[in-house]
């Protein structure tokens, strides 16, 4: 038997469905990435042009093992999207302007490692 598309997918959470919990405080939460283990990522903006990321274990507490206390460096970024790897490294993807006086629009690619 094969699930309906659009289907909740059972064996994934509670009936399809789980709820991860975020840290509002650090900043505002511009994505979340579950990784296979359990745990995920919340990509936070820290300010206008500045990014970064929280780990989460898989029971829903900040990882402190990653980054610093749990989170990334900043990243200057204007950020467009962000995707994990297969080996949970971190990529963001968007355009920079800090980085130039001149006000390029240049496209940026930061890749975090797995320890942040």
């Amino acid at each position: 038997m094969h699930a309906q598309i659009g289907s909740l997918d059972v064996s994934y959470g509670v009936n399809g469905i789980r709820v991860l919990h975020t840290d509002g405080t650090v900043g505002t939460v511009r994505k979340i990435l579950p990784l296979a283990d359990g745990s995920y990522y919340q990509v936070t903006q820290l300010d206008q042009n500045h990014v970064a990321a929280v780990k989460y274990t898989a029971a829903g507490t900040i990882d402190v093992g990653y980054g610093s206390a749990g989170q990334s460096a900043s990243i200057p970024i204007l950020l467009s999207s962000a995707v994990t790897q297969q080996d949970g490294k971190l990529i963001f993807v968007g355009i920079t302007t800090e980085l130039h006086s001149d006000l390029h629009h240049d496209v940026m690619i930061a890749r975090l490692t797995t320890s942040g």
